[in-house]
């Protein structure tokens, strides 16, 4: 019945009044359709405008609201785990008179989540109050949560009723992450090495978290072979649960190295006119592998023997300057058969004089009267050239011969 909710009443005429709409009694509503009752009701307006307005107002002063307050978080709890350890104080306080009673239900918490009350009922009347605590307890897979809101209310419930609400936060579950770097091989630069791979350890329930592609790889602090544990930054979780997740760091130090550059020198043919040494002029070659930009090949071959022959055995050797004494290579020697050394022209110095006839004695020979011949001076093997004539000193070379009449 809605009489407390009737608009102003006319206490000249109570026919003005639409009562039938009102839901008024059957005996008031009569009042507008017989004259007789229609005066006696003219007259009794007075007395029955006062009884509804005071019907109205105790009805007002009969209700007592019960405000819930619920106060905040207790305990922890994170995702992964199961728990029962968080708990909000709730707090009801009543205003009005009458009084008001409920039992208290709560609404909005996260999947999984569910929640009792340490005292399940209110009874409240003005100016008292009522207490409970609130325990929240989550299952290993409800979702991580910041602030959610959620309602505590009553139901069923007697008097008034002002909802209360509450923030629930339920922390990520904190994952470890591991990455490995691939090693390089030298380049001459401090170019970062790349990722291998990237894992997770704490990851719970199947879940679909990852590292996806995030990583930064910095650069190797020097350019030479070594092991270095250069910083891999910016990693990030991906995933259609990460949500749930938080990483322990987004940086982390692997190992990496760099490690040699394998080079195959291989001997190159080479001919030469004798000069005392093993040496060749011709440079091997890298026949597998190359040297890097900004290093230096340093590659030399040499004879088997110093000696005159053909088809004679090189072999190189030598390594790479690098600014690390070579050591950023390995290197393969490869030795051949295509070497050649011709003998050296020898050039006599001197005069002898011969005479012009002899007695016959049966034989062609010449004597010379007078004068000497000799070789030049010998030269350290290696230096002059091929055709000043000169011995070198690492032999033992004299010059002998014999003359004759034609």
């Amino acid at each position: 019945m809605e009489i407390c909710a009737a608009p102003k009443l006319d206490f000249l005429t109570v026919d003005r009044y639409n009562m039938k709409n009102r839901g008024l009694p059957l005996e008031f509503r009569l009042l507008a359709f017989s004259p007789p009752l229609l005066a006696l009701g003219r007259r009794l307006v007075p007395f029955l405008a006062l009884a509804l307005v005071m019907f109205c107002a105790g009805n007002v002063m009969a209700v007592t609201t019960a405000t819930i307050t619920v106060g905040t978080q207790s305990g922890t709890a994170t995702y992964g785990t199961a728990s029962s350890s968080i708990t909000f104080p709730i707090t009801v306080n009543g205003n009005g008179s009458g009084g008001a009673t409920g039992t208290y239900t709560v609404t909005g918490l996260p999947a999984g989540a569910s929640g009792s009350f340490s005292t399940t009922t209110y009874s409240v009347d003005n100016n008292t109050s009522a207490s409970s605590t609130l325990t929240i307890t989550t299952l290993a897979t409800t979702p991580a949560v910041t602030a959610q809101t959620f309602s505590v209310s009553a139901s069923p419930s007697t008097g008034g009723l002002a909802a209360g609400t509450g923030s629930l936060t339920v922390a990520k579950k904190t994952v470890t992450p591991t990455v490995t770097l691939n090693n390089k091989i030298y380049d001459g630069t401090t170019g970062a090495a790349t990722i291998a791979s990237r894992s997770l350890s704490g990851v719970v329930n199947s879940d679909d978290v990852n590292l996806g592609t995030s990583g930064t790889v910095a650069a190797f602090s020097s350019r030479n072979v070594g092991s270095y544990t250069p910083t891999v930054s910016s990693l990030s979780l991906s995933g259609t649960t990460a949500g749930n997740y938080v990483l322990s760091t987004t940086s982390v130090s692997p190992s990496a190295s760099i490690t040699t550059r394998a080079l195959t020198v291989t001997a190159a043919a080479n001919s030469k006119t004798y000069d005392g040494t093993t040496s060749a002029a011709t440079a091997p070659t890298v026949t597998s592998g190359a040297v890097q930009t900004g290093d230096t090949a340093n590659f030399t071959e040499t004879s088997d023997t110093k000696d005159v022959g053909t088809s004679k055995t090189l072999t190189p050797a030598g390594t790479v300057t690098d600014g690390n004494s070579g050591n950023n290579y390995t290197y393969t020697f490869v030795a051949a058969n295509t070497g050649t050394i011709t003998a050296k022209a020898l050039t006599a110095a001197g005069t002898l004089l011969f005479p012009a006839s002899k007695v016959y004695d049966g034989t062609t020979t010449a004597t010379p009267t007078s004068g000497s011949a000799a070789l030049q001076a010998t030269e350290t093997a290696g230096t002059g050239t091929s055709a000043d004539g000169k011995p070198y000193g690492v032999d033992s070379v004299s010059l002998t011969g014999t003359a004759s009449f034609d």
